[in-house]
């Protein structure tokens, strides 16, 4: 059918605009990619639980460290072969992925980090998308300020789970070996900053 408007080659092709692809057909070929990495799995036990509802197990079923991983979006597929661990952490902040158990994740990642990055970087496309990425980060006012935004404006709430009452985000000055404590540590510091002016 010959629609007002409508160009040669939109209707030499054999897509159906009238009906949209889903978010599993649209990320079909990097979910098949990743799920192909991760049979490469050779520490731990994975078990990970896909959009659909579908389960998938990777890695020794025998072994002690058991991780699993709820996929809530297809998207996570993409951006991890994407962007790698980067990816990965974000789209977990994002809330397309969860876990009872964060450690474990980790830990199995950390166990099989020489085969995900090989499979994720070790191919020289994949290299060079990395790099091009790289450069084409926006190193200007704006981009650093964003890059800035992101990674320090988390606000002291987060901060103080983790500082002392100071707050000092910067090295402790120890100068009695394991006896200091943290804030203790922090105070020999800024005393030594001070002394020294």
């Amino acid at each position: 059918m010959n629609r007002p408007g409508q160009s040669l080659l939109s209707r030499l092709t054999f897509s159906r605009p009238d009906r949209p692809k889903s978010k599993q057909q649209q990320y079909r070929a990097s979910t098949h990619t990743l799920l192909g990495l991760l049979a490469q799995l050779r520490s731990g036990h994975l078990v990970l639980t896909l959009p659909n509802k579908e389960i998938r197990e990777f890695g020794n079923k025998s072994d002690q460290l058991h991780a699993e991983i709820q996929v809530l979006d297809w998207s996570v597929f993409k951006q991890v072969l994407s962007h790698g661990d980067i990816g990965f952490a974000e789209s977990y902040i994002r809330g397309e992925w969860n876990t009872p158990d964060l450690k474990a994740v980790l830990e199995l990642a950390i166990r099989n980090r020489t085969i995900l990055e090989k499979a994720i970087y070790g191919s020289w496309l994949g290299s060079i998308a990395y790099r091009l990425r790289h450069w084409f980060r926006d190193n200007s006012k704006s981009g650093s300020r964003k890059n800035i935004h992101a990674h320090y404006d988390l606000g002291n709430a987060f901060y103080s789970l983790w500082l002392d009452p100071t707050m000092s985000y910067s090295s402790a000055w120890f100068s009695e070996g394991d006896k200091q404590s943290l804030m203790d540590a922090q105070r020999a510091k800024i005393k030594h900053i001070l002394d020294s002016i």
